[in-house]
Parts: structure tokens; C-alpha cells; sequence
């Protein structure tokens, strides 16, 4: 649609950065959507139809874990490394350090 329409943008609603993530995510929930409702179709016969409560949850779990990611390889490669140090490796905060070389 950035490409398609790009007269859509309009700079009062907000920053052209805001605007097209918001276009991404509801391209992602979109393909998410789809994608959930043909994995149950697979799953429970064809014309099967999920519950809506569910694929909202795997929609909104799959939202979550996309804009973690996001943050996080946003991230400068220090922070990154201070972040998986402490929550991946579970470092306290004098590890991690000494293992980065900082004080």
C-alpha cells in the first residue's frame, strides 16, 4: 500500500514511520490470520472453522513475539549482547558486565 498509495499518508495522524508500521502490522495480522486459519483447516478437516478467541491469542502472540524481535535487533549490538547476556545466559548484572569488560 506505501507504494500502491502513497497520497494515504497523511502527516497529521502521525509520523511516516508510524504510519507504515502500522500498515506492516496490519499486513502481518492479515497473513497471520489466514495462515492460522488454514493450518486448522489442515488439522480438523476442510471448511472447518477455528474458534475466534484462539486465533486472536495466536494472532496476538505472534504480534508480541515480531515486535520483541523487532526491538531487540533495533537494539545497538552492546545493549543486544548485555540483554542476552542477562536473560538468555542469566547473568546477574556484575556477570554480564565483567563478560563485556565495562564497569
Amino acid at each position: 500500500q506505501v507504494w500502491e498509495d502513497p497520497e494515504a499518508y497523511d502527516p497529521k495522524q502521525g509520523s511516516m514511520r508510524s504510519w507504515v508500521a502500522r500498515l506492516t502490522h496490519r499486513q502481518a495480522v492479515r497473513r497471520l490470520r489466514r495462515e492460522a486459519a488454514l493450518s486448522y483447516a489442515r488439522e480438523h478437516g476442510e471448511g472447518a472453522v477455528p474458534d475466534p478467541e484462539e486465533l486472536e491469542r495466536r494472532v496476538r502472540s505472534a504480534t508480541a513475539a515480531a515486535r520483541a524481535d523487532y526491538i531487540v535487533s533495533s537494539m545497538p549490538a552492546s545493549l543486544r549482547q548485555a540483554l542476552e547476556l542477562a536473560y538468555i545466559q542469566r547473568r546477574d548484572y556484575r556477570q554480564a558486565a565483567a563478560d563485556l569488560g565495562v564497569t
